[in-house]
């Protein structure tokens, strides 16, 4: 990645699995650039009320957003709107925010969730992940390259007699990834308010079809320092209405899903991943050559 990604936000203490050293990313060629709470506060307070009310209007011409009052949307505007500049200035190709730290809900001057800018930035081309995960942003940047469309997920529960797992997360997303002729629904994101209350939270149904998850970690043991674990399936339908966030039901083309999630996790995927439409695991073979890492497919 010639670009470097952002990182807004430590990660979350504890969560091993979204860590990346400097070392193990320049062994991919990718930079990192943290983002000061100056910075982002500096951004945000310089956006402009006229740029704020623009994009507050776009969105609720292009998006169900009734269940949002004002001056939620319009926050959650304003820090999308900052998110856009930070991501201009730094020339970024993409990044993780960690919400639930000081950047962002515990932050007085901004105090909601970046779930709503990270969604407009994923759909125009800048993909972010969530809880500060940089190797998820690394893969969410390279399927939005490869298929226009990467949603950031996590694997949830099983259903062992339809034979699927729910696919969703909590509340950000690419709107590419929704299925045509539904609508992306803008809520209150009140599981996670903030200093200033409730940012803007999206949801919508998966598109439905062929699709492939993809998870990619740094494994010291592994060849080429990384793994990149491929999950061919589809995603079948919608069946959380109410759900406030994207979601779909993923059957896995390999097996029932019991036994093909074991495998997924076995391999080295960890509880966030991404799923990007059709199938994708000749593609990413030609990408793990090239980098010379690790490919297990699923």
């Amino acid at each position: 990645l010639r670009s470097p990604l952002l990182a807004i936000g430590e990660p979350i203490e504890g969560y091993d699995d979204v860590m990346a050293d400097g070392a193990e990313l320049r062994a991919l060629g990718v930079r990192s650039v943290p983002v000061s709470r100056t910075e982002l506060d500096a951004a945000f307070e310089a956006v402009n009320q006229g740029r704020v009310l623009d994009l507050a209007a776009e969105a609720r011409r292009t998006t169900d957003a009734s269940a949002v009052v004002d001056d939620v949307l319009h926050r959650s505007c304003r820090l999308a709107l900052a998110l856009e500049d930070i991501v201009g200035a730094h020339d970024a190709c993409g990044g993780a925010v960690n919400c639930h730290g000081p950047l962002l809900r515990r932050n007085p001057v901004i105090g909601v969730t970046a779930c709503l800018g990270v969604s407009f930035c994923s759909t125009h081309g800048v993909p972010f992940a969530c809880t500060g995960d940089i190797p998820t942003a690394i893969a969410l940047v390279v399927g939005k390259v490869m298929t226009r469309s990467a949603l950031y997920c996590e694997l949830y529960q099983m259903d062992l007699v339809d034979d699927w797992i729910l696919v969703a997360n909590g509340g950000e997303g690419d709107f590419t990834s929704c299925e045509p002729g539904t609508p992306v629904r803008l809520l209150p994101e009140d599981h996670y308010a903030g200093e200033r209350g409730a940012g803007t939270a999206v949801a919508f149904e998966l598109s439905r079809g062929p699709a492939t998850l993809i998870s990619l970690s740094p494994v010291a043991a592994a060849p080429g320092g990384w793994v990149l674990v491929v999950a061919e399936g589809e995603i079948l339908d919608s069946r959380h209405p109410t759900m406030e966030g994207p979601n779909g039901m993923f059957r896995f083309a390999s097996g029932p899903v019991a036994e093909a999630f074991a495998v997924w996790c076995a391999a080295g995927a960890t509880h966030h991943a991404v799923v990007l439409r059709g199938h994708r695991r000749i593609e990413l073979r030609t990408l793990t050559e090239l980098l010379g890492i690790t490919l297990r497919v699923v």
